[in-house]
């Protein structure tokens, strides 16, 4: 556990070391109302990317009580960026020449939001079940179509219908970058529940295709 300071906030990261150092790092975001070990998605990706190779910084994201909804998170949106710069500084810190971001849900309209407005912000970026319109800031559909890192949109056949019935519309808008690539789990839900090794096989496989060890 490390302490990470993004202006006058000091939040909670999770930081595991690659088992063989590769100068990669991978900064993960978690889903509404949840934190950085979370069992489902995160946990699987934060233990696990490091056996190939990724060191990882899972990090708290901006939260509110279990009952609060998607919108309720509109005014926390502005101090998603600065912590995710601390994240890269961190792991800048450590030796970690090329930087990644996975996140999951609404962590990943955090990431689409912060992508678009720096495109210089990661090196890849891994967006898992990610919906179309999202309750909190601007819709997905207009974030993706200014993101320019190489991305995967990842999700599960099974998965929430805004993130299943929008795959299109984000795939479209994917198409202005020519780095963008959908791809999806069969039988997997949001959480990719009994999922985890597709979820984390597919994430390794593309990470490695798109930033490969060195």
């Amino acid at each position: 556990a490390v302490d990470l300071t993004a202006g006058d906030i000091t939040f909670l990261g999770l930081y595991t070391e690659a088992e063989a150092p590769t100068g990669r790092g991978a900064i993960i975001l978690h889903g509404i109302g949840v934190h950085p070990n979370w069992p489902q998605v995160v946990y699987p990706l934060r233990t696990r990317l490091p056996g190939d190779g990724w060191t990882t910084l899972s990090i708290q994201m901006p939260v509110l009580p279990n009952e609060a909804e998607g919108g309720d998170y509109a005014p926390l949106m502005d101090e998603v960026a600065p912590r995710i710069e601390a994240a890269r500084a961190y792991l800048r810190e450590q030796d970690a020449e090329r930087i990644a971001i996975v996140a999951h849900s609404l962590g990943a309209t955090m990431a689409n939001q912060y992508l678009a407005g720096h495109p210089d912000g990661a090196n890849a970026y891994v967006a898992i079940g990610t919906s179309g319109v999202a309750d909190a800031g601007p819709d997905n559909i207009s974030l993706i179509a200014d993101i320019r890192v190489p991305m995967l949109d990842l999700y599960g056949q099974q998965d929430l219908a805004g993130v299943v019935d929008s795959a299109e519309m984000r795939a479209a808008a994917g198409s202005a970058n020519g780095n963008y690539h959908q791809a999806v789990v069969p039988g997997a839900d949001h959480f990719f529940d009994g999922q985890e090794d597709a979820l984390v096989g597919t994430v390794v496989e593309w990470l490695d295709e798109t930033l490969p060890a060195e």
